[in-house]
């Protein structure tokens, strides 16, 4: 297709991203600065912009408590623009989902060419028309590769773009997929085990096509890059960071294989429930694989031609990889299945191209696009409000349906604790604060924040644990705890009442509420019951005689930190320990 009419194709998806990702950004009440896990993405890019290196805390000990290096140093690019770049990135996140349809729709349609007299040009078949408004019916998918302002978008548009270029390989053009694997190196961990899929396929796919000699030849330069790439990169975080893989790897996945499949099987069956779409594509792409599979088989190892391989067949082994490696690392906590939101294009690509081969194979149906002009638009319009009637999640009740809202809240409640702390805390040296949310606090905390969780935290993401119970929330031990020792610790998880100065009988309810929370109980495995932490730490409200609003701190405090700060005349404590005011 020339460069004028992809440019073409690249605005219309454009313009029906921007109205899809607007609808539902208004339904989420236009969050601006991503989920609180995107915020940590944006600590460590300022930090490393400005010249403090790759770390959580100023001066802090280095640390790889995010899952995607490329992305990091995009939003330091970004950084070193501008103090506030969430704008940019959403636009960048926008693109980047525009540029994975333009590739699938494309690819979509050069497969129906080949079997008719297509539309050439910019033009959208009737297939890749109802191809996209069928991915547009998920607001999940735009929420995680757009809104969330996470790494996502950056990942699915790399991946999706080196699927389809070892699926459609040409030998005049290994620079470009030797590029696409180092880019995926760079993105994300699970792309070692991609990036030796992918070369798999293409070796097999030369193979079968030609010989042993062409297979190696086709996969020289790619297989160079990638072990070239990662040895770069796993050297650089041996040299760097003291280890091989990020932090967020040692904090959050257990050492059960058992488990994490268990957990993992979990994961990709509420995946199949979550849409009937979703689960036609999978039963779809269960019997492409096993008809393609066959036919590879048969024409493998019977040496029999009728059953030709074609390199759309091998297709189906992505979207496989795509489904298995979040099984086999446990899933994801967040809702609205995070991990499979990168490859669901492509799963809802398999279910196209099966759709046309077995109309051709199957049915003998003679290629020609089946609707035109008017007619086309309003087929296609039919089957997606049909199929957006059928939708649990739809546009106007994303907000409702699930907490995916809630991920949200937690980013802005963050930055709102941290300038909270900055100015409650002024007159004194900065307290270390341990936090459960670690992303958004730290945007805007000037001292030490010390992640409970792990996930920014070498000592306690490394902490001996089977990391079992609530997904990404397992990595803390108390034997850690008590070697950071944080001067005060913020327990909340969530933030927002934590500011409003209460009366003495609310804060030993609050105190009680808390002891008796079971997350607390399992995400802190016991400490605010435990005899030592009892010792050292107070529950306290805190009053800073400078605010001139009904402002307070109300959280644990070590008795250390407590003297030094009840030797300044601006706070008066309430120590619920000892029922005694200071």
């Amino acid at each position: 297709m020339a460069k004028k009419n992809i440019l073409m194709r690249f605005g219309l998806i454009f313009c029906l991203v921007v109205t899809v990702t607007s609808v539902i950004w208004a339904e989420l009440d236009s969050p601006l600065i991503g989920i609180d896990d995107a915020n940590i993405f944006f600590v460590y890019a300022k930090h490393l912009i400005h010249g403090q290196g790759f770390v959580y805390n100023i001066g802090g000990e280095r640390v790889e408590g995010f899952s995607s290096f490329l992305w990091t140093l995009i939003a330091a690019a970004l950084f070193g623009i501008s103090e506030q770049p969430e704008l940019a990135l959403l636009l960048i996140n926008v693109l980047l989902v525009t540029l994975t349809i333009t590739l699938t729709t494309n690819y979509l349609d050069f497969q129906i060419a080949r079997r008719q007299n297509a539309q050439k040009g910019w033009q959208f078949s009737f297939y890749s028309l109802l191809y996209m408004f069928v991915l547009c019916l998920s607001p999940a998918y735009f929420i995680w590769q757009i809104l969330t302002l996470m790494d996502n978008g950056l990942w699915g548009a790399v991946l999706t773009a080196t699927a389809i270029t070892t699926i459609s390989y040409q030998k005049q053009r290994p620079i470009l997929l030797a590029t696409l694997i180092a880019l995926l190196l760079l993105t994300r961990p699970e792309a070692m085990l991609w990036g030796l899929v992918f070369i798999g396929i293409l070796f097999f796919r030369e193979v079968y096509t030609s010989n042993i000699r062409e297979g190696i030849a086709a996969i020289r330069l790619p297989l160079l890059t990638y072990f070239v790439t990662l040895l770069a990169l796993t050297g650089f975080r041996m040299v760097y960071f003291g280890y091989p893989l990020p932090n967020t790897y040692y904090a959050k996945i257990s050492p059960s294989i058992i488990y994490n499949i268990s957990e993992g099987w979990r994961y990709a069956v509420g995946f199949f429930d979550s849409a009937p779409v979703v689960q036609f594509s999978m039963l779809i792409l269960v019997f492409s694989l096993g008809l393609n599979g066959q036919r590879i088989f048969r024409s493998v190892f019977s040496h029999d031609r009728t059953f030709s391989v074609k390199a759309v067949d091998l297709f189906p082994i992505v979207i496989c990889t795509g489904l298995i490696i979040p099984i086999i690392t446990g899933g994801d906590h967040f809702n609205l299945w995070r991990f499979y939101q990168p490859i669901y294009p492509l799963l809802l690509l398999n279910m196209f191209i099966f759709a046309a081969n077995l109309a051709e194979t199957v049915l003998a149906f003679q290629w020609r696009e089946p609707l035109s002009g008017m007619r086309k638009w309003l087929s296609v319009l039919t089957i997606c409000i049909f199929l957006y009637l059928i939708q649990p999640l739809k546009w106007e009740n994303v907000k409702e349906s699930g907490t995916i809202d809630y991920e949200f809240t937690l980013a802005e409640d963050g930055r709102y604790m941290g300038r909270f702390f900055s100015a409650f805390f002024a007159e004194v040296p900065p307290p270390s604060i341990g936090v459960i949310v670690a992303g958004g606090v730290k945007m805007t905390y000037e001292g030490e924040i010390i992640d409970l969780m792990g996930l920014n935290s070498v000592k306690m993401g490394h902490s001996q644990g089977k990391r079992m119970g609530m997904k990404n929330h397992t990595a803390f031990e108390k034997t850690v705890f008590y070697e950071l020792q944080p001067d005060v610790m913020n327990p909340f998880f969530s933030f927002a009442p934590v500011t409003k100065c209460l009366s003495e009988e609310n804060v030993k309810y609050f105190y009680s509420t808390l002891l008796n929370h079971q997350a607390m109980k399992n995400w802190l495995n016991g400490l605010l019951s435990d005899a030592d932490f009892l010792k050292k730490y107070h529950f306290v409200q805190i009053a800073n005689k400078k605010f001139t609003t009904n402002q307070c701190f109300i959280g644990f405090a070590s008795g250390k930190f407590l003297s030094n700060l009840n030797a300044n005349a601006s706070y008066v404590i309430n120590d619920m320990n000892s029922d005694s005011s200071k």
